[in-house]
């Protein structure tokens, strides 16, 4: 593929899509696929497995390898709480995720993103620029917006964690999904479940915001897309949603 940016199918149709791009290099505003085996990838290991590779590009066009899970622990290293082979201390660590108890046992200092994707296959958090910059991998921790990709697992100990998974509830899309939708607010859907979950966040604390606070709200969650004024209207019809079913 030349001349643009590398398809994102494969994030929405895992198994699907064969692109072997796997990097990218800067060209002025253009991004140009370098049509190159990802050589280092493998698929996600566990229950999870996939027949299909992940691939990650950062907002300078750097590669970032995701985090691949390591092969099972043994018996004697887990019940020491080391990993012998990596030195690394193992931990249990319990919270909430999109309303069910569960409980994460490993490398608490992983991050939060990587945890989600890969140990439990809750690919809607998107690898983005892995900065805290771009809010593609933004989800709710205690009804707040909070960046996966510069959390631990090990800080979600106790709390409630909400991902864009969890939003619809009863198989009925939030208003605010819904409004997106009606809208036209995403194109690629790439920068969407960051958007959604931002402006939930921002929503409940302000149910009635003016355009102005709308944009200052969202100014830090990058849509590559240009679909900024369908955004902006799409919150602001999902603002008089939520406030008339309260």
């Amino acid at each position: 593929m030349r001349g643009g940016c590398p398809s994102f199918l494969y994030h929405f149709f895992p198994g699907v899509s064969t692109l072997p791009a796997d990097r990218v290099r800067s060209d002025g505003l253009r991004a140009t696929a370098r049509l190159e085996p990802w050589a280092s990838g493998r698929p996600i290991g566990s229950k999870l497995d996939r027949s299909w590779n992940e691939t990650y590009i950062n907002y300078v066009g750097r590669w970032v390898p995701p985090h691949v899970p390591s092969e099972p622990v043994t018996q004697a290293a887990a019940g020491s709480g080391q990993d012998g082979r990596k030195g690394i201390t193992l931990a249990r660590i319990s919270f909430s995720l999109n309303g069910r108890s569960v409980e994460f046992k490993g490398d608490g200092d992983r991050r939060l993103l990587w945890v989600l994707r890969a140990d439990f296959g809750l690919t809607g958090s998107k690898y983005g620029c892995g900065e805290g910059i771009c809010g593609a991998c933004t989800v709710l921790v205690d009804g707040k917006a909070a960046r996966s990709c510069q959390v631990s697992v090990g800080d979600m100990s106790g709390h409630r964690v909400l991902t864009i998974e969890g939003l619809a509830q009863n198989g009925r899309l939030h208003p605010i999904q819904e409004a997106f939708v009606e809208e036209g607010a995403l194109q690629c859907g790439f920068c969407t479940p960051g958007m959604v979950l931002t402006a939930y966040s921002f929503l409940k604390e302000n149910p009635s915001p003016t355009e102005a606070e709308i944009i200052r709200a969202m100014d830090d969650n990058l849509c590559r897309c240009g679909a900024h004024v369908r955004i902006i209207r799409a919150i602001q019809k999902a603002a008089g949603e939520m406030r008339r079913v309260r």
